[in-house]
């Protein structure tokens, strides 16, 4: 898809907290958002520190933490009913938004057996580059950067 081309879905930079905590805590959601799974995430620090970027469409979002001047670890939250085709809209213009703002490089890190995870970062344009191993769970780490453009 040409970059700019997304089908009318909305997309706006959030600083409201309780919006996205009610996302990413919802039912359906919080077992994917990474920790245990089931206790309670607050986004409040991230969503209103200004050096991060949460981006928010109708069924979610996407948030970009600062880790280094042009870099952000990039974290999805996304509703079932913005799934799928949706969600990789939405993927492309928070990835287009980033770059539109300066962003040099994207990374995630994706736990084992978050396939859907995968599949989406993979067809956002990212590309595997390597593993981390962090409180006793290996995760496998995506980069993106503008020259990389599909």
């Amino acid at each position: 898809m040409p970059p700019g081309m997304y089908h009318s879905v909305i997309l706006h930079r959030s600083f409201d907290a309780e919006r996205v905590n009610e996302i990413v805590n919802h039912p359906e959601v919080r077992p994917l958002a990474g920790g245990d799974g089931k206790s309670w995430i607050d986004m409040t620090r991230v969503v209103t520190d200004q050096q991060c970027y949460t981006l928010l469409g109708p069924h979610g979002g996407f948030c970009f933490t600062w880790t280094a001047p042009q870099t952000y670890e990039v974290h999805a939250f996304i509703l079932p009913a913005g799934r799928g085709k949706a969600a990789y809209r939405l993927g492309m213009m928070c990835r287009d938004y980033m770059e539109s703002v300066g962003t040099l490089q994207l990374w995630a890190r994706i736990g084992r057996g978050m396939d859907h995870v995968r599949h989406l970062t993979v067809t956002c344009g990212f590309k595997r580059c390597g593993v981390l191993l962090s409180d006793g769970s290996t995760y496998d780490l995506y980069n993106w950067r503008p020259e990389c453009r599909q």
